[in-house]
Formats: C-alpha cells, structure tokens, sequence
C-alpha cells in the first residue's frame, strides 16, 4: 500500500512538471499586415510556470515548415502573450505558421494563417 501511494504521487508529480501549451492566436482566419504590430498568444497549463519560451515564425507545407523569422527568445511563459512587429520585407502568404518551444523542449503549431 505504501508503495502504491508513493508511486501514484510520484507519477503525479512528474505529470505535473510537464507544460501543457495552447497557441491560442494567431488562428486559421488571422492576417497580420506587414510593417505593424502583431500578438502572439498562448495558454499553458502547469503548475511550475517558471519556463521560458521561444517563439518563431515557419513558413511553407505541414511537412517541411521552415524557420522563416525568430520573433522572440527567453520570454516569460507566465506572460502567455508576446507582441511583435511585422518585418515590412517578409514575403506575403497564407503558409504561415506560429511555433512556440519551451526551454524544456515542449513545442506546438499555431494553424496557418496569411501575411499580408
């Protein structure tokens, strides 16, 4: 019995330590406009908070996105938004995507969405 209670709360802790991320915008129907502001946003769902994230923009097909701008690096996740501007020189398309790692190596992909 000991033991059954000690590895149930051992499992459980090590669930915990693990973050959950949601990129909540940009979604499928966004378009952000070249030469403005943008928001990334995010939930996470952890009970240590403490993490750090990256944030990129890929671009091409599902099989192959490739890194086309790092938009931020070392940002708080507790912050669960991150506003950026638009490079005025990045090539207008509806193949974009949004990826967000976690210093833990958690990652996860916005839909696509357009640059306009």
């Amino acid at each position: 019995m000991i033991f059954t209670n000690y590895y149930s709360i051992l499992g459980l802790a090590i669930g915990c330590a693990t973050a959950e991320i949601m990129i909540t915008e940009p979604v499928e129907i966004t378009r952000w406009q070249r030469g403005e502001n943008a928001i990334v946003k995010w939930n996470i769902d952890a009970i240590d908070l403490a993490e750090l994230v990256t944030i990129e923009l890929r671009i091409g097909p599902k099989v192959n996105l490739a890194l086309s701008y790092e938009i931020a690096t070392e940002v708080d996740a507790n912050e669960e938004s991150h506003s950026w501007f638009v490079p005025e020189n990045l090539i207008p398309g509806d193949k974009y995507s949004v990826r967000i790692i976690t210093d833990k190596g958690v990652d996860r992909y916005s839909h696509y969405f357009t640059i306009v």
